[in-house]
């Protein structure tokens, strides 16, 4: 803590000095430090007139003076005038120069962490931080660069050995809104061991201890889902997500319909969500322009057309809030089948004839005739016409008939003699 006064030269100001000396006496370059109140240096802040430097941990490489007796020498003097004042406080230890390896657990990662007190910081992995969490095993270097300059760096190196075992948190989820359920799916890994147990966090208050869990959130927002997974050796990790949670906009699904020609088609439009009341709008066909309003969550409307064609509808649902949704189907418009009963024919009276039907996939016949295409054999006494009603695999229906016409047997007239 110095104080600046004004009026003073940077020569006549309070201030701190550090002078390090080795066996013989001579300076340790690499530990010297002085600073004087006013002189602008990085750390110093600035409190009315006066400056001063918040605890602070730096360092001094002494490898090269294993063995011998250092001197450390702490100044702190007031201003040459004598009224204004310095003062400080200073703590020393003398530490390890090395890396320091944190636990070699099973279930691994480590860290590794250099000596504290550093101006700056280069690992071999690219690393500016004092300590790192190495990602495989091997070898990790760090050139440490302290207080003093470069001139005065010093490179350290380890070996590691990551845990063999480890697990890692993970997990995907559905994008949902309000009041519909999340779907969540644990995509968490595993390295030599067996994840037994899942613990979910959803930051509603709501939990699961299943593996794939749903949930719902019946408020709008963002949540910090978190996943906390364990090992059956006891290894652990977490892994938390935010979510956010929207206000639903409808949603419509559209159901269309198969015909045959001439028919009418249903098409059936289920509105849900959103926010009441809803109208539906639809184009295709010939409803296009028709408009159906939505009272109720969900609200089911219907429309009927009778196209001559395959047509494809779409409905629109617009919720209170402008929202809308849009949906389409078909109406598939099947052709009828072309039945065929043959031709018409003549017989006879007492002969025989016979019918088939073709063009359809089953065959129904008046007259009492079998259900089947045939052929059938008939015997009318009289002229008769035999209708034939085919369905085809769509269930599409159509007609044909035959006509047997009964001509009488001819009159034989013979003279007397």
């Amino acid at each position: 803590m110095l104080q600046d006064p004004s009026g003073h030269t940077l020569g006549e100001k309070p201030y701190f000095k550090v002078n390090m000396y080795d066996a013989n006496g001579d300076d340790i370059t690499c530990g010297l430090y002085s600073a004087t109140a006013g002189d602008g240096q990085p750390g110093w802040i600035t409190q009315g007139s006066l400056v001063y430097k918040d605890w602070t941990t730096v360092f001094v490489p002494l490898q090269a003076y294993i063995g011998q007796d250092v001197t450390i020498e702490f100044i702190v003097g007031d201003c040459s005038q004598g009224g204004h004042y310095g003062y400080a406080y200073v703590d020393v230890s003398c530490l390890p120069l090395e890396i320091l390896t944190g636990s070699q657990v099973p279930c691994g990662p480590t860290t590794l962490s250099a000596p504290p007190g550093g101006a700056s910081y280069l690992w071999s992995t690219g690393e500016t931080t004092q300590t790192i969490t190495p990602p495989t095993s091997g070898t990790y270097s760090v050139t440490i660069t302290p207080f003093s300059g470069a001139g005065c760096g010093v490179t350290l190196d380890t070996t590691v050995t990551i845990g063999p075992t480890s697990v890692t948190a993970n997990f995907s989820n559905t994008t949902a809104c309000i009041n519909v359920p999340f779907d969540f799916t644990d995509l968490s890994t595993e390295v030599n061991t067996s994840i037994t147990t899942w613990d979910w966090d959803f930051d509603d208050g709501g939990t699961s201890t299943q593996q794939n869990p749903s949930h719902t959130f019946t408020s709008t927002g963002t949540f910090n889902v978190t996943l906390t997974i364990t090992s059956d050796n006891g290894c652990t990790d977490n892994i938390t997500v935010p979510i956010n949670v929207p206000t639903c906009g409808p949603t419509v699904t559209l159901v269309g319909d198969t015909i045959c020609i001439g028919e009418t088609g249903t098409l059936t439009a289920n509105g849900s969500l959103g926010t009441l009341n809803y109208t539906f709008d639809w184009t295709g066909g010939g409803i296009t322009g028709n408009t159906d309003n939505g009272t109720t969550e969900p609200s089911v409307v219907t429309q009927t057309d009778n196209p001559t064609t395959t047509t494809t509808y779409t409905v629109i649902i617009t919720d209170n809030n402008g929202d809308r949704d849009t949906a389409t189907a078909d109406i598939v418009v099947n052709p009828l089948p072309t039945v065929s009963a043959d031709t018409d024919t003549a017989i006879c009276i007492g002969a025989s004839a016979t019918v088939n039907a073709s063009g359809a996939s089953t065959y129904v016949w008046d007259n009492g005739l079998p259900a089947s295409a045939g052929p059938h054999t008939v015997t009318p006494a009289a002229t008769t016409t035999y209708t034939v009603t085919g369905t085809d695999a769509n269930g599409c229906v159509n007609t044909d008939d035959v006509t047997i016409t009964v001509n009488p047997l001819p009159t034989i007239t013979t003279a007397d003699e």
